[in-house]
């Protein structure tokens, strides 16, 4: 699992926003087919998507969201994409683990029959609970070896349980949004995925934004999608460990260093008490710190 910290949408019906990915500074970018593309121009835009991922590639990730594979459209979609240079398809409106089992055995057929290098490359983002009859799915739809990332859908888990509003006066989640919110959270982190977070479709909204994801990357999401460019920096700076975060991560990582010296593992650190996790979160923050270097260079 890569830096993602931010994964932008892209009408794939639209020629003009596809021409100009190459100048976002996002780190994935989600060509989609499904909610985006009215339905007589679907063929259309898979034909355009397709023409777009036979271009020179740089280092970002490219996905291609599909329409549901419980539908034919959603099938065919991934029948005419899946031969394309691209690093994963994004699920949309997943409902059990046997639709992720459907989408993965297309997916391995055609990989099979590229090569043994092709086996298992192609990645798998995603998008559950967007009704309420399968937010207690997440956990279990992230079982199997290819979904690399997992999101929830919150406009249309809004419109499935009748909500009049998914914000209150102040902005924030509904509590019924952050129970959903979290239980995406859980279930990726306990799977092993990149747990991210859903748009946030305000998009004149840069301060509400910046809070959002300052919130979100404290409770532990990695990344965040985008549907506007304007959103892309300040996701991706909000999912970056700040230069103070770093510099107290490194001074904590050296403070265990000469206390294990010392055969302590636990310890008083400027006034508080710490051990194992905190080294570990500290370790973790460095770690990512410097896979984004590296990713931006």
């Amino acid at each position: 699992m890569g830096v993602r910290r931010s994964i932008h949408f892209v009408p794939g019906a639209n020629l003009k926003m596809l021409s100009k990915v190459p100048e976002l500074s996002a780190d994935a970018v989600i060509l989609d087919l499904e909610d985006s593309v009215v339905s007589s121009n679907k063929e259309e835009a898979r034909k355009n998507v397709a023409s777009w991922l036979a271009s020179e590639r740089d280092k970002t990730e490219r996905f291609v969201r599909i329409n549901p594979i419980t539908m034919r459209t959603g099938r065919e979609d991934l029948e005419s994409i899946v031969e394309c240079d691209l690093d994963g398809i994004v699920l949309p409106k997943v409902t059990s683990l046997d639709d992720v089992k459907l989408a993965d055995s297309i997916i391995s057929a055609y990989e099979k029959k590229r090569g043994p290098c092709s086996v298992g490359r192609t990645k798998l983002i995603l998008i559950g609970a967007e009704s309420a009859g399968t937010v207690f799915n997440l956990t279990s739809i992230s079982n199997n070896d290819r979904v690399d990332g997992l999101t929830w859908g919150v406009e249309d888990f809004f419109a499935s349980i009748g909500s009049r509003s998914k914000r209150d006066s102040q902005g924030q989640y509904l509590e019924v949004f952050k129970y959903v919110r979290s239980i995406c959270l859980i279930s990726a982190v306990s799977a092993n995925v990149q747990p991210i977070d859903a748009v946030f479709s305000d998009i004149a909204n840069h301060k509400k934004l910046a809070e959002e994801c300052k919130y979100s990357a404290q409770m532990g999401f990695t990344g965040k999608l985008t549907v506007h460019p304007s959103q892309i920096s300040i996701v991706n700076e909000s999912f970056s460990p700040s230069d103070v975060e770093v510099k107290n991560a490194a001074e904590l990582v050296a403070a265990f260093a000469e206390n294990m010296r010392e055969g302590k593992m636990a310890f008083l650190y400027r006034g508080k008490m710490v051990d194992t996790p905190h080294l570990e979160r500290a370790q973790n923050i460095l770690e990512r710190s410097k896979a984004i270097t590296k990713r931006d260079a």
